[in-house]
Parts: structure tokens; C-alpha cells; sequence
């Protein structure tokens, strides 16, 4: 009783301090350079719509191909760039669509690791949080009976 306990705890707390992320990323064929470029576009076109969807002065995460993450506000959505205020460095940032991987709204809060939380994976943290700790009360109230 006593490990379920402590093996529930623990997981709520990596729920709850890192997350999970889960990326697919696929590569383009090399062969083709052409149908590489439309890919490259439409991607392009994706991240800009969700980006537009999202609105000036709203908060944005921003994972870059390589991995790289930036938080902040949009300040300003062109042609091929988009311009944002980014919360931990204080500074405006200017990230071509091409270079974005994922796109979503808002940031969390900041994790162990110095990344932020996506919002969702909170939400998920907490309620597994909050279950790792009133099961075992209950299991415990109903042994006393």
C-alpha cells in the first residue's frame, strides 16, 4: 500500500514539474527538391495562419526546428516573419515561419529544466496530481470501516 502510495506521488510530480512532450517530426525526401520547397511552404502557411488565429498582443509558445522554445506576445505578423516580445529574455524577437515547428497559445510556467510547461500538460499534472493524493486517502478512509 505504502509503494502504490509513493509510486503515485512520484508520477504526479514529474506531471506536474516537466510534462510530456511528445514530437513527431518527419523529414522531407531528398530526391526532390521541388516537392520539398511546397512542403516547406505549406508548413510555412500552416504556422502563419496559427499564428494569425492566436492575434497580436496574445501569448504565444514558438518551438523552433531545432528544438529551441520562445515565449511571449505577438507584436507583429508579416509576410514571412513574426515579431514577438519574449517574456524570459525581455526582448524582441523577430523568427522567420519557416524556422517554426509548433505553434500554440499561451506559455506555462517554468519547469526544472528552465523549459515552460504547455498549458495542457498542467492541466493534465494537476488533476493526476490531485488523484495521487485523495485515492490513497480514500483506500485509507474505507480500511478504517
Amino acid at each position: 500500500m505504502c509503494k502504490i502510495v509513493s509510486c503515485l506521488l512520484l508520477v504526479s510530480c514529474l506531471f506536474l514539474t516537466k510534462g510530456i512532450m511528445v514530437s513527431a517530426q518527419t523529414s522531407p525526401p531528398a530526391n526532390n527538391s521541388n516537392q520539398s520547397a511546397k512542403k516547406v511552404d505549406q508548413q510555412s502557411e500552416k504556422i502563419k495562419k496559427k499564428i494569425e488565429k492566436i492575434g497580436l498582443g496574445n501569448d504565444i509558445t514558438l518551438v523552433l526546428t531545432g528544438g529551441r522554445e520562445f515565449y511571449g506576445s505577438v507584436k507583429s505578423i508579416e509576410t514571412d516573419t513574426v515579431l514577438i516580445y519574449e517574456v524570459d529574455t525581455k526582448q524582441l524577437i523577430e523568427i522567420k515561419y519557416v524556422e517554426i515547428n509548433k505553434v500554440w497559445k499561451g506559455y506555462g510556467g517554468v519547469g526544472f529544466n528552465g523549459k515552460r510547461i504547455k498549458p495542457s500538460k498542467q492541466k493534465i499534472g494537476l488533476i493526476v496530481g490531485l488523484a495521487a493524493i485523495f485515492i490513497p486517502v480514500i483506500i485509507a478512509l474505507r480500511s478504517l470501516r
